[in-house]
């Protein structure tokens, strides 16, 4: 992803590209409900070499 596209990844209506159909909501309601369970969603992507979407799970042991 070019940096532009990643500083945006989240934004609800910004696409990556016009080639395909959508709206681009899907990283956003990705977001959304990772937020809600304390889920924290990490991005590293190098262009043209490719993307890594992580989530981490915040679990506390008693």
């Amino acid at each position: 992803m070019k940096k532009e596209l990643l500083e945006n990844a989240f934004d609800r209506f910004k696409r990556g590209n016009t080639e395909e159909n959508g709206f681009g909501l899907g990283l956003a309601i990705v977001q959304s409900i990772a937020r809600f369970h304390s889920i924290e969603v990490e991005i590293l992507s190098e262009e043209h070499k490719g993307t890594c979407v992580s989530l981490i799970f915040n679990m506390k042991i008693s």
